[in-house]
């Protein structure tokens, strides 16, 4: 089993935020959503501190991206765990 993530920067307004996709059902897939679903939060931590690390320099030059909000999108066929989240700001990590 593989899981993914796919990040991006968009701008809302005036404000930037990271949108965080994970893919939690639907397609081709190994185990149940409940499952991936569990995996895949108990490795957010972790996820959001690479992400930071990779784009340093991108912070680091522009210190307005720390007031960026992280969202999270999970993705599912299943109603319970296709949702999306604000998880906090950059800063927060």
């Amino acid at each position: 089993m593989r899981d993914e993530v796919l990040a991006e920067w968009k701008r809302n307004n005036e404000k930037y935020e990271l949108h965080i996709y994970t893919h939690i059902s639907g397609g081709f897939v190994f185990g149940s959503a409940k499952f991936r679903d569990a995996i895949i939060r108990s490795y957010l931590q972790l996820v959001f501190e690479l992400l930071k690390y990779a784009e340093r320099d991108l912070i680091d030059s522009n210190k307005f991206l720390e007031e960026a909000s992280i969202i999270v999108h999970f993705q599912s066929k299943k109603k319970k765990y296709d949702k999306i989240e604000n998880m906090g700001k950059i800063k927060s990590i």
